[in-house]
């Protein structure tokens, strides 16, 4: 269900913070039984808004997820923050340095993440404030504790708050539960096969008598001991006189397309987190996305994932969290130092060889031409 926002401010007004009533799930027993409780109805019927919502829980147990996951905050979360007016770095407030001080920076930002990826923002309530009455230290409000009560009251956790306690990081989309929710789905009705597949590697079989009919007793018996055998180390041994004679109906993961299944889910997710299908190591039969190096891969995938990045950069650095003409950003002068490094040794290689100019290179880096002057 979702949560509306009264007296919050401008930004986060008419947002919406969805509350799912799900408990944690463990893969793969509790996952198993809670998707034999969705029917196909639902499921083929088309009508989206009537699915039910993907648990956390459930939807970080498909590997694509967990890796995509891994990835994002991988990028984003071990970057520093800086404070910057005009070109100018300025002082870190405790803000910056550590949001929460039970934690390190770099988990406060993987949560704040996390959120962002699953539920499409991140709530955090304001427990401290500095001497010019900016929020100095915000604690994650966890979206199962979260519940709007009436006019600008929330209880967030075991505390109740108002409206101008509360920050919300806005990612822009509804979070990968929501918008994901058909893909993920899939992904864990795959990823149940995959399971009873693992745990049966060998074909079904037909044990076909060939002799007089056996009991029903004598069936009942003959079944569990060959199952039993079945299960066994390697798949077991089993034996059988010459009136019964055993036939495999030959499925395997290739037949039952698991394989091309979870890698097309794995493409599916990917795309619904802004990630490449190569990032996962899941790039469909026929893809030819190549990477000369790892900072290139790097660099590509801060612009496929600016999204995150912008959440996190344009709230910190309005003016409830951060006085006017200054701006927060997560600092990756880093990864462009080590491209520039990267780049500007091939325009060398180029112009030595003659393949390039140095007008041609100016070009290339929006600067005005030389006009045949020496650099």
């Amino acid at each position: 269900m979702g949560v509306k926002w009264p007296g919050l401010s401008a930004v986060a007004r008419d947002a919406t913070f969805a509350v799912t009533l799900n408990p944690p799930i463990s893969y793969p027993d509790q996952v198993a039984a809670w998707l034999q409780g969705w029917g196909s109805d639902v499921w083929d019927s088309g009508d989206f808004a009537s699915e039910p919502v993907i648990a956390r829980a459930a939807a970080i147990t498909v590997p694509a997820v967990a890796a995509g996951r891994d990835l994002i905050v991988g990028t984003f979360a071990p970057l520093d923050l800086a404070l910057r007016k005009g070109d100018v770095n300025l002082p870190l407030p405790s803000l910056l340095t550590q949001p929460d001080r039970r934690m390190s920076r770099f988990e406060w930002l993987a949560w704040l993440l996390d959120d962002l990826i699953f539920e499409g923002q991140s709530i955090q309530r304001i427990v401290a404030r500095d001497y010019g009455g900016f929020p100095s230290e915000l604690h994650r409000v966890d979206p199962l504790e979260f519940e709007h009560l009436e006019g600008d009251r929330y209880r967030a956790g075991d505390v109740i708050v108002r409206a101008s306690e509360l920050i919300r990081f806005g990612g822009g989309s509804d979070g990968l539960r929501y918008s994901g929710r058909r893909a993920l789905r899939t992904a864990l009705r795959l990823e149940q096969a995959a399971r009873i597949d693992a745990e049966t590697p060998i074909p079904p079989l037909v044990l076909e008598n060939q002799g007089p009919d056996l009991s029903e007793t004598q069936v009942t018996d003959l079944l569990t001991a060959w199952r039993k055998a079945r299960q066994g180390t390697g798949g077991g041994v089993g034996y059988v006189n010459q009136s019964l004679k055993p036939n495999a109906l030959g499925w395997s993961s290739a037949d039952r397309q698991l394989v091309e299944g979870r890698r097309y889910v794995a493409v599916e997710v990917a795309r619904l987190m802004g990630l490449d299908a190569s990032d996962l190591d899941a790039a469909m039969s026929g893809s030819s996305i190549t990477y000369q190096n790892t900072v290139s891969q790097v660099r590509n995938r801060l612009q496929r994932l600016a999204g995150y990045r912008a959440a996190i950069e344009q709230r910190f650095s309005m003016p409830d969290l951060t006085p006017r003409g200054q701006v927060v950003v997560l600092d990756v002068d880093p990864i462009s130092t080590d491209e520039m490094a990267t780049r500007y040794a091939a325009y060398q290689t180029a112009i030595a060889a003659g393949f390039l100019t140095v007008d041609e290179v100016r070009a290339r880096e929006g600067l005005d031409p030389m006009n045949g002057a020496t650099p």
